[in-house]
């Protein structure tokens, strides 16, 4: 990807067009490639998509089954075609001989502590060819990530140096976004912004949204049954820093 924004800086194209999404159409990039050059420009580091057991046991078995009914119904549309290796039709069965060992150990059956060890070393051998398979999704839609790993069932993590922050937004009210920033300093303002679309620069900025000293804030007057983009940045006294991470939130 840094070859295809290096070859758009030597032919005239300014990273203010690539962070807007506003690349001459002479270049024939499909819609998805724009949106992937936009994300890097951006300075949206590229996240990683990791597993989150607990320690317990016995929560282990409802956290696998989370993650694969939150696969398998598909709820952001990204999941499409499922995972091949393992497939859903035999990770199913790997986390039922888990559930079943878990349930022995309860019991205290013989042996069961072993079985059920055994268990989980074939299970995570399965999760981890899966977390590569959200990680391919989440490369391939970074302005997505947040969404797609929530129905995953796993986690972010941001690399250091990378960009740490993260907004949080929620729609409980129609036509309205909840949005939570970060706060870094003492003394600190935070600017937001919101689009239907990530890649053209106009609808960035159709809602005006006044920058505010608190981390939160709530947007009205949206559209309802429809997604939106937001993002942020801190406004420190030395000026305003890198925006946050992408987002997509939909609108009650």
């Amino acid at each position: 990807m840094k070859k295809e924004i290096n070859y758009l800086l030597v032919r005239g194209v300014t990273l203010r067009q690539m962070r807007r999404g506003t690349i001459p159409k002479r270049f024939g990039y499909s819609r998805k490639m724009v949106q992937a050059i936009t994300m890097i420009v951006m300075n949206v580091k590229q996240t990683t998509v990791a597993l989150d057991f607990s320690k317990v046991w016995l929560e282990r078995v409802s956290q696998n089954y989370l993650m694969f009914n939150g696969i398998k119904n598909n709820e952001c549309g990204l999941f499409t075609p499922p995972p091949a290796d393992p497939t859903l039709i035999l990770w199913e069965p790997a986390i039922k001989d888990f559930a079943i060992a878990e349930e022995n150990v309860i019991a205290n059956l013989p042996d069961a502590v072993k079985i059920r060890e055994d268990k989980w070393r074939a299970l995570m051998k399965m999760n981890r060819k899966i977390r590569t398979y959200v990680q391919g999704i989440v490369d391939e839609f970074p302005e997505q990530a947040a969404i797609i790993v929530a129905d995953a069932h796993m986690k972010l993590v941001v690399p250091k140096g990378g960009n740490k922050r993260v907004p949080a937004a929620t729609s409980s009210i129609p036509g309205s976004i909840e949005l939570q920033g970060a706060v870094k300093y003492a003394r600190q303002a935070i600017e937001w912004e919101i689009s239907t679309d990530i890649t053209d620069p106009k609808l960035w900025n159709v809602l005006r949204i006044p920058p505010t000293l608190a981390s939160q804030t709530t947007i009205t007057g949206l559209v309802s049954e429809k997604w939106y983009y937001t993002h942020f940045r801190i406004i420190s006294k030395d000026g305003p820093e890198e925006w946050s991470v992408v987002i997509k939130v939909w609108v009650k």
